[in-house]
């Protein structure tokens, strides 16, 4: 096992701010080569036993999900890591934002 959990819940966010949250490595992680977020509002850099995460909320709730009387988006976000053997892993994180 790399990682004391490889999926978390952030919670309720607000739309239009950064948040910061952290993977926690377990002892027996492998050498980390690599770090791929799925998108462009998540940022990651790791320093001793953590995964740092960034995340940008987006600065609305997309209008259809509005016209539709929905003002929540729940979102998921990956980050893919690669070790130095070339296996790969997905963390994952989840979150709901309010418009």
């Amino acid at each position: 096992m790399n990682w004391l959990q490889l999926e978390i819940n952030v919670g309720v966010l607000n739309k239009g701010q950064q948040y910061q949250f952290e993977f926690i490595k377990a002892p027996t992680c492998k050498n980390i080569i690599n770090t791929k977020p799925s998108c462009d509002c998540t940022e990651v850099n790791y320093s001793g036993n953590s995964l740092f995460v960034k995340y940008k909320t987006p600065t609305e709730v997309s209008p259809e999900m509005i016209k539709l009387g929905i003002f929540a988006q729940h979102i998921t976000k990956e980050i893919e890591i690669t070790y130095e053997d070339n296996n790969v892993e997905t963390l994952r994180f989840y979150a709901t934002i309010l418009d």
